[in-house]
């Protein structure tokens, strides 16, 4: 019988609203038979989220969501089942994204506070929030909390006007060799908000292939449609990648929902491949 499976979904540890704990009892509340915590840049949230779903009977393998620089823009690529002896690396090679990641943040305030007088560099850094309430990026709340913008797209944008790349994260293609070393499945993450179905994204995707990306997730909120799930599955066959689906849910405080879109491993082969 398939499982329903969704192996992406974030926590209090990165930018998600749930702790490990609430998050894995709702994913048995949904009734999945696979699940995966994959936080951004850390694997901290696994062993407790692993620890509820194993007395469910519920599959899961640690996992993480690392951030990357592709052609100057911040790619995502998961990474899952690290052995043990390889969790240290994961986590370290995790840390040195936050910290890329928190930098860029720094600079985005300081530009900001150039524009906004409202904004305050000095500010910024003794600034915090209760991740459990509102979940997201910190500098992103610092800037709704001064009334400068009041969603994510509006926040976005002003990031965009900035010019600023994503040079400081590691590259991609490090980050892949890195995982594939570490001895784990590297996956790029929700390849619809990068890629459309063009030459030159193709030419792209076969760039990460070249590179050693290992499987791409087919099915998220990014591309949901049945036609984009075909073209990237297809993808995969073509080049011998597994196929994974992940909600990318980041608890109530967004609308992506556990187990949405729909996913079984019949439909994606992710978990065959990691033997789960």
């Amino acid at each position: 019988m398939a499982r329903q499976i969704d192996m992406h979904m974030h926590t209090v540890a990165s930018d998600g609203s749930l702790y490990a704990r609430e998050m894995a009892d709702a994913v048995i509340e949904v009734g999945l038979g696979a699940a995966c915590v994959a936080d951004h840049d850390t694997l901290s949230a696994v062993d407790e989220f692993a620890s509820v779903l194993s007395s469910h009977g519920i599959a899961t393998v640690n996992a993480v969501e690392y951030s990357s620089c592709f052609y100057g823009r911040e790619l995502h690529i998961l990474a899952y089942g690290f052995p043990e002896d390889k969790l240290g690396a994961a986590e370290s090679f995790g840390a040195r994204c936050r910290s890329a990641r928190e930098e860029k943040d720094r600079r985005i305030i300081h530009m900001l506070s150039e524009r906004f007088p409202q904004l305050s560099a000095d500010e910024y850094d003794a600034f915090s929030y209760d991740r459990h309430l509102k979940g997201g990026n910190r500098a992103a709340k610092y800037v709704y909390s001064k009334g400068v913008c009041s969603g994510y797209s509006e926040y976005s944008a002003l990031k965009k006007s900035l010019g600023l790349d994503d040079s400081l994260l590691p590259p991609a293609e490090e980050t892949i060799a890195f995982i594939r070393d570490a001895g784990a499945l590297s996956v790029l993450a929700h390849p619809g908000s990068r890629f459309g179905t063009g030459r030159e994204d193709r030419e792209k995707l076969e760039l990460l292939v070249e590179w050693g990306i290992m499987g791409i997730e087919c099915l998220s909120p990014y591309n949901p449609d049945r036609d984009q799930y075909e073209y990237y599955r297809a993808f995969c066959r073509r080049h011998s990648l597994c196929s994974s689906a992940g909600s990318d849910s980041h608890g109530p405080t967004m609308s992506r929902r556990i187990g949405v879109p729909y996913a079984d491993d019949g439909m994606c082969d992710i978990l065959e491949r990691l033997e789960i």
